[in-house]
């Protein structure tokens, strides 16, 4: 079948276009190769350097990529043989690692103006069907990254650590006061594990006799979306009634209340010293009226020795002094007394 002029005209119309389309699509990419901020390496079958662009010679240190291109990538010590062999059996691997700058300078791999060490995240993917053709790696500093997440890290640990070792009690509850975070203070005031504790209502750890005062004050603090100090019972461990001072902090997402954070102390023992110094001063400011009374011009009869009080009703001296002292009285009767009430016998009594 012969092709007329036009058609092969056509063909090769198309055939132009389409190594127009190659060439554009091969410049973009090279474009993209070259200027991408990933390390990009390519390696032949055999774990050969073909090519690598400028952001892996920036990250590896090396200012003549012809100095790489005898690297094997299986002979790299800062990757794991186990990922070796996935590769080899045709595996992409993905992987983040220490890479050590000294290693490769004792090794002599290849030059490099970098030392000590750096964190990369690595990802290897190879060529080709069912056979292996080439390896592309795909390299990035995370270096930076790794340094926050360890910083962060650190500072994590260092405040569970404040808060786990403090001895006052600090939680987390939401609304309905269910616990969402308890530190071992917490669990040790109680005598609760956190498992028992976590998810359940600390309202529970209030004594029957002022839960619903404590109640209806919690309440009211998480409507107005305020920190609040409050000081009430509770039920501590062993079953014992103990007093606790809390500080409620607000924790506010989009003008909502999603938790509180509070932290305890105990209080018992300063609750039960100024319940003993309310009794001793109630006692004090009863002996001082007890004193005044005693002190000032008391009405006596001169004949009965009766006491007239405040209210003009007279009574006996040990009545009236019973009333205003704590004294009490014993009746006896003295020797002049006797001789004028019971003169006959009072030579034998004496």
């Amino acid at each position: 079948m012969k092709i007329t002029y036009e058609e092969l005209e056509q063909k090769v119309s198309k055939l132009v276009q389409t190594n127009q389309h190659l060439k554009e699509s091969l410049d973009k990419y090279q474009t993209i190769y070259k200027q991408s901020p990933i390390a990009i390496e390519i390696y032949d079958e055999k774990g050969f350097l073909i090519d690598v662009n400028q952001a892996c010679l920036d990250i590896f240190g090396v200012i003549d990529k012809k100095e790489l291109f005898f690297f094997n990538l299986f002979k790299d010590p800062n990757l794991d043989d186990k990922y070796k062999n996935k590769l080899k059996n045709g595996e992409p691997v993905r992987y983040q690692v220490a890479f050590d700058f000294d290693k490769v300078k004792k090794l002599n791999l290849y030059s490099t103006f970098r030392s000590g060490i750096i964190w990369l995240d690595v990802l290897i993917t190879f060529f080709g069907g069912k056979s292996i053709n080439g390896y592309l790696v795909q390299v990035q500093d995370i270096t930076e990254r790794k340094n926050i997440e360890e910083a962060l890290k650190e500072s994590e640990e260092y405040y569970k650590n404040l808060v786990e070792n403090q001895t006052d009690c600090i939680c987390r509850w939401k609304a309905d006061t269910t616990l969402t975070f308890v530190n071992d203070g917490y669990c040790n005031f109680f005598g609760k594990t956190r498992d028992e504790l976590l998810g359940t209502q600390w309202l529970r750890l209030i004594p029957d006799s002022s839960r619903e005062n404590v109640k209806n004050f919690y309440q009211k603090i998480v409507a107005e979306k305020k920190s609040y100090r409050y000081e009430h019972e509770v039920i501590a461990a062993n079953k014992q009634i103990s007093w606790q001072s809390w500080i409620n902090i607000p924790i506010i997402l989009d003008g909502k209340v999603i938790e509180y954070q509070s932290i305890g102390r105990d209080t018992t023992e300063r609750k039960k010293f100024e319940t003993e110094r309310e009794n001793i001063i109630q006692e004090l400011q009863s002996a001082i009226e007890q004193i005044k009374t005693l002190r000032g011009i008391v009405p006596i009869c001169s004949s009965c020795k009766k006491i007239r009080d405040d209210k003009g009703y007279w009574e006996q001296v040990e009545a009236y002094v019973s009333k205003h002292t704590d004294a009490q009285f014993t009746h006896s009767i003295c020797p002049k007394c006797i001789k004028k009430l019971y003169p006959e016998i009072s030579d034998k009594i004496r």
